[in-house]
């Protein structure tokens, strides 16, 4: 639930969207803006097996129509580079009327250099979309939930001497949710880095970090009213040392590794507490110009452990989750000039916590697409996109259930 604490985001939003005025005269900034309009056919819109009884009529078969504006904008004065992607959203839900909401995306940025040796970079970030029904780690619900994510992340780097470097990093982090069911799993965090960089060419980087984060769920459990009432937080701490590769043998192959250790201990409830190996290979291999192929094996450890880097193509999220591994691949292959195939598989197996009574449980869930995009003109192109998805075993409070939707996406935008 909303709360006044979003404020140092959106100050902090409001601050870095107007430096695009300020160095209007600096030089021309290219930009682009574009709409896209999608009509998307969804079988099981709650990700369930049985819809729940919550004394409302809501249906499983939707057609969903979403709009969108997007835009974005890099400009330089001087070394530095000042930038922004953003987009706003409807989502128009024809048979569920209740479920139709307004969402954004959006990344403010500034990637500064002072001399030949400093170096960093500034993000502001904010997401609102409508939150998972079923994810398997929390309750299960028809009713509408929106999510809403801030971030903050700062970083500097210093050349030492050759091919090293010393970097050092703060991040920050909130959730919120709009359902009440929802408040106990609202999470801030914050996290702090430092590490040392070798590259001795190009093509090789490694890099070794050190991460200490601090967090809490602010509204983890009610007191009762004998004890004041209002909300007792359950705050954590989480210590990562990881190991960063990244190798480009030739421009055909990409390879980033990581591989580390991590911890994460609770104040409240220590059962919850959990330590284990992470690592994530990620593989890009363009076997011929017209083939892009990516192959991403990950594990991760621990609640408050962040995806980092799989984004939205995970099925499941890692919230709550003791444990979770995941194998993706995904396949781009131009059949024209302006005709692109692209199809996906993955699949996730996770260990998750419940964290009202401690209880484990597991499961694994399973997605594939496939996909057709045409660029009907340089600035316009639709595509069409058939997927499917379904989980197996027990994790709690989700249930099993498989999904298929379909739908195409029409796109237009202009570049300044």
């Amino acid at each position: 639930m909303k709360r006044s604490r979003a404020t140092p985001f959106l100050l902090g939003t409001c601050l870095l969207l107007s430096l695009p005025t300020a160095f209007a005269q600096a030089e021309s900034r290219p930009w682009y803006l574009g709409v896209s309009l999608s009509l998307t056919q969804v079988n099981n819109v709650y990700r369930v097996s049985e819809l729940p009884n919550e004394g409302q009529e809501v249906s499983n078969d939707d057609r969903v129509l979403g709009t969108s504006l997007y835009g974005g904008l890099r400009s330089h004065f001087g070394r530095q580079l000042l930038r922004f992607d953003g987009s706003l959203s409807n989502s128009n839900y024809q048979r569920n009327p209740g479920l139709r909401y307004q969402g954004y995306t959006g990344n403010a940025g500034l990637d500064w250099q002072l001399g030949n040796d400093l170096s960093g970079s500034v993000d502001v970030n904010g997401q609102r979309a409508l939150a998972p029904f079923n994810p398997g780690n929390l309750p299960a619900t028809v009713s509408k939930n929106i999510e809403t994510n801030r971030g903050l992340a700062l970083t500097a780097r210093y050349g030492l001497f050759g091919p090293w470097s010393i970097d050092a990093g703060l991040t920050r982090s909130e959730r919120d949710y709009s359902l009440a069911l929802y408040e106990r799993w609202e999470l801030e965090q914050t996290s702090r880095e430092l590490g040392l960089r070798w590259s001795p060419s190009p093509a090789l980087t490694t890099r070794l970090v050190a991460r200490q984060g601090d967090g809490k769920y602010p509204r983890y459990a009610v007191l009762p009213a004998a004890q004041g009432g209002g909300y007792q937080e359950d705050r954590f701490r989480r210590k990562d040392l990881d190991l960063y590769l990244t190798w480009q043998p030739s421009s055909l192959h990409t390879l980033v590794a990581r591989i580390g250790q991590g911890r994460t201990t609770y104040e409240l409830v220590t059962a919850n507490d959990s330590k284990g190996t992470n690592y994530r290979l990620d593989w890009t291999w363009l076997p011929s110009n017209k083939l892009r192929l990516q192959t991403v094996l990950a594990r991760e450890n621990g609640a408050e452990n962040q995806q980092r880097g799989l984004g939205n193509t995970l099925a499941a999220d890692a919230l709550n989750s003791r444990r979770y591994d995941t194998l993706q691949m995904q396949m781009a292959y131009a059949l024209a000039t302006k005709l692109t195939l692209t199809a996906s598989v993955a699949e996730t197996r996770r260990t998750v916590d419940n964290r009202v009574d401690g209880n484990t449980g597991n499961d694994r869930t399973q997605t594939a697409s496939l996909g057709l995009n045409w660029a009907y003109t340089r600035n316009g192109s639709v595509g069409c996109q058939l997927s499917g998805d379904r989980r197996r075993g027990t994790a709690l409070f989700g249930q099993a259930y498989s999904s298929h939707s379909y739908g195409c996406t029409l796109r237009y935008g202009v570049n300044g």
